[in-house]
């Protein structure tokens, strides 16, 4: 029986190696979207897939996607 060529991740196959876990940096994440502009997008999705026998559904999907990408900050966390 012949061994195995060793991993040079360590012994799992699935294991990464150390250095790209001391290369990632900590984000602080802040989100100053409104409830209320969340949830009227949300019954606006709700009656038009229901209406259009959710025909609207992939739309209503989609739609909350701008707001989240207006109201999403990330900076450093050493900055924060």
């Amino acid at each position: 029986m012949v061994d195995p060529e060793p991993s040079p991740f360590g012994d799992s196959p699935m294991a990464a190696p150390q250095d790209a876990f001391a290369q990632q940096r900590r984000m602080a994440i802040r989100f100053t979207a409104s409830g209320s502009e969340y949830f009227r997008i949300w019954i606006v999705n709700l009656l038009l897939t229901v209406l259009t026998l959710s025909l609207y559904y992939p739309w209503a999907k989609v739609r909350p996607h701008p707001v989240r990408g207006r109201h999403r900050a990330a900076r450093d966390a050493a900055t924060v």
